[in-house]
């Protein structure tokens, strides 16, 4: 969690406009790109979590159900 948080903290750093550049950059639009692509990235380490699972146990049908969730999230968010 702590790497997620340093990158996040990084990507705000370099994306948020300083003042003397705030009226060329639309920092409301830049952040929401970056929750965007920051829950994107989640998501898909947790459907490769779960696929990974389901490799070792491809008979358990919760797992499969909780794998085709996470996958229309991301597709959803793509």
């Amino acid at each position: 969690m702590r790497t997620i948080d340093d990158r996040i903290v990084h990507a705000l750093n370099t994306t948020v406009p300083t003042v003397s550049f705030s009226g060329k950059v639309d920092a409301t639009q830049t952040c929401k790109e970056l929750y965007e692509s920051a829950c994107i990235a989640q998501k898909s380490d947790v459907v490769a979590q779960l696929r990974e699972e389901r490799g070792k146990d491809s008979e358990n049908l919760k797992l499969i159900k909780q794998l085709r969730k996470e996958q229309t999230n991301v597709s959803e968010k793509s």
